[in-house]
């Protein structure tokens, strides 16, 4: 499974929410140059590069391709409210939306600087994210064999079980508890020693409670 795949569901539900509060930004006249609110938009652009990057992501994880796509994007946004505001001066004589080149060059910036973010979140949680499998699967591989080793010691009788299977066990986990070693990874040799461990006294249990 891609684990960026899922970007593309979040990144769309988002932009939806994001053009939401957009259409409410613009009715409450948080655009408008001179207010308090005019960071607002700075803050919109942010998440548009955000949710932008979030989308692409889900198609390539090759970073630069997705920073140079997300300004690209923000390049036909900003084109795209340059000639609406030259749409609304004309029909309504009002110069509050057309755009400055100040204006423009700080709303590219914010939004390659969402990109970054998201990029780097992104691998963050990836990390983490396989990490926490590994600790999963970690634990499973080092319990697998306790339940087997309780009913042993449990019902004193070993006679049903493959003193041949069990061997094979504790000879693979050695050999992987000596590779872990070499490799200095701590699943590896945790999990390994727990397997060695549980083994062991399984085999050992085949020859006390035959």
């Amino acid at each position: 499974m891609n684990f960026f795949k899922p970007f593309i569901y979040v990144s769309i539900i988002g932009a939806v929410v994001l053009l939401v509060i957009n259409l409410i930004g613009k009715r409450k006249g948080y655009y408008k140059k001179g207010q308090e609110n005019f960071l607002f938009g700075k803050i919109m652009h942010f998440f548009g590069g955000f949710f932008v990057a979030m989308f692409l992501s889900g198609f390539t994880q090759y970073w630069p391709l997705v920073i140079v796509l997300t300004f690209l994007v923000g390049v036909f946004w900003e084109i795209g409210e340059y000639f609406r505001g030259i749409y609304i001066f004309k029909k309504f004589g009002a110069k509050d939306d057309i755009i400055e080149l100040r204006d423009t060059v700080e709303d590219l910036i914010c939004d390659i600087l969402g990109a970054f973010i998201l990029l780097s979140l992104s691998y963050i949680i990836q990390d983490m994210f396989w990490v926490f499998i590994g600790v999963v699967a970690a634990t499973l591989s080092s319990v697998q064999l306790i339940p087997q080793a309780i009913k042993i010691f449990r019902t004193k009788s070993a006679k049903d079980i493959s003193l041949l299977t069990f061997v094979i066990i504790l000879l693979g986990s050695v050999s992987w508890l000596l590779y872990g070693i070499h490799i200095k990874d701590p699943f590896i040799i945790t999990t390994n020693s727990m397997v060695l461990i549980l083994s062991s006294l399984i085999v050992v249990s085949k020859f006390l409670f035959k």
